[in-house]
């Protein structure tokens, strides 16, 4: 019982930190610079490391992270109809696009 009692605790907290980060996308959309600049401090962590093992490079990563949240800034509207969590939809293009690879420079 204990197993599934933190596992339901950890998806309600999964869960508030998806909606908190929507919420925030939501407002950055409509120009808040301070809920893009939370969004940024609660989500650039995990989208470094995650650039960071797929190109192996710390400061390609860096540069890859500061493109990918240049251009969130710029659609943060669309999180919202995208069908994704917002870290999902942050790193969708890096992802998808394949932009980050060992062998590029």
């Amino acid at each position: 019982m204990s197993t599934l009692r933190t596992a339901i605790t950890a998806n309600r907290r999964h869960a508030r930190i998806r909606d908190e980060l929507a919420q925030l996308l939501a407002r950055a959309a409509r120009g808040d610079t301070a809920a893009f600049m939370t969004f940024y401090d609660r989500s650039s962590p995990t989208a470094y490391h995650l650039v960071l093992a797929l190109c192996g490079d710390p400061g390609r990563a860096d540069d890859h992270v500061q493109r990918l949240y240049a251009l969130a800034w710029a659609r943060a509207g669309e999180q919202a109809s995208s069908g994704l969590s917002p870290l999902a939809w942050l790193l969708s293009d890096v992802l998808s696009a394949d932009q980050v690879s060992r062998k590029a420079g």
